[in-house]
């Protein structure tokens, strides 16, 4: 099938837009190229005219792609092209890349045409990846957040990959707070942050869920002796003087545990299980426990108390 011959203004106004076009014939093939369209593959100009469109896509994914495409261009039926936001295409030096495109048909003189709009979306992906570490970051203290916390542990779960999670519970920071002032308070938080995140190894997360208080999600630890050495390092670490504008200040921990799968197999159980055991912990005077499968308070819910204030 020929090329479009497009009216002067028509032309330059495809050619100006900031997104690649193709206007897809029939026959599978291109008709019009933008610009944009050659930029963005890759291609001279006018070199992608009567080009199967199967050239612009990754072997990998041609099977089926034909008929799909036909039947759009045919009935305009979206469901058969997917409805994926980003796909992989292929550029002229055989380079795979990110594109997101949206779809359409056009009648012209009898003969419809699938049009399709073509978005680079390297740096669509990197704005989203950009966007979820503001969403799932603490602004305080840079750590993670509940959002990331629930991510991350329902990642795991779905993948049934073991983890702990240790909740860490600040203690006198109130006190401390109130005293030496907001500043001084905050100087405590991110320098706990700074000591936990010191001790963590690759996969775990660190998370601040309250005021003064952490979830530390542990990868692949399901021992509960494990669990405890983790905490007892970690309580040595946080309990070492901070000293902020003349200010010797001190803060403990009480840490309390659940594992995944040992106590519970979705993270609603785990949260409430772990904090079930820091109630437990703190109206025992204990410096740690860890949950069994009973959630009610003064229960036999402390299977482990092996640190020492």
């Amino acid at each position: 099938m020929p090329p479009l011959d497009l009216p002067r203004t028509a032309s330059a106004l495809l050619a100006a837009l900031p997104d690649g076009l193709l206007l897809i014939g029939p026959d599978h093939r291109i008709v019009y190229a933008n610009a944009m369209a050659e930029r963005l593959f890759g291609y001279p100009p006018g070199a992608l005219l009567d080009a199967p469109l199967e050239r612009l896509i990754p072997e990998r994914y041609r099977a089926g792609h034909p008929e799909r495409s036909r039947a759009f261009i045919e009935h305009h039926d979206t469901r058969s092209m997917g409805t994926r936001p980003v796909l992989h295409a292929l550029a002229a030096d055989g380079r795979e890349f990110p594109v997101s495109i949206a779809i359409s048909a056009l009648d012209l003189d009898g003969i419809r045409y699938g049009i399709a709009s073509i978005r680079d979306a390297r740096n669509v992906n990197q704005h989203l990846d950009d966007a979820r570490r503001r969403i799932e970051t603490d602004a305080l203290t840079g750590a993670g957040n509940r959002v990331a916390l629930i991510r991350t542990a329902s990642t795991r779960i779905a993948e049934h990959q073991p983890f702990a999670l240790l909740f860490i519970d600040l203690n006198g920071f109130k006190p401390l707070n109130d005293q030496h002032g907001h500043r001084a308070g905050d100087r405590v938080l991110i320098e706990a942050v700074r000591r936990i995140e010191s001790a963590s190894r690759i996969g775990d997360l660190l998370a601040r869920v309250g005021g003064d208080e952490f979830v530390l999600l542990l990868a692949d630890l399901d021992d509960p002796n494990g669990l405890a050495q983790r905490a007892q390092r970690l309580a040595d670490l946080i309990a070492r003087p901070i000293d902020f504008e003349g200010h010797r200040m001190t803060v403990t921990a009480a840490f309390s545990g659940a594992l995944y799968p040992r106590n519970g197999t979705d993270i609603e159980t785990l949260l409430a299980r772990a904090d079930a055991a820091m109630y437990d912990a703190k109206h025992g005077n204990r410096a740690f426990a860890i949950a069994n499968d009973d959630l009610g308070r003064n229960s036999p819910s402390v299977e482990a108390d092996v640190l020492t204030n």
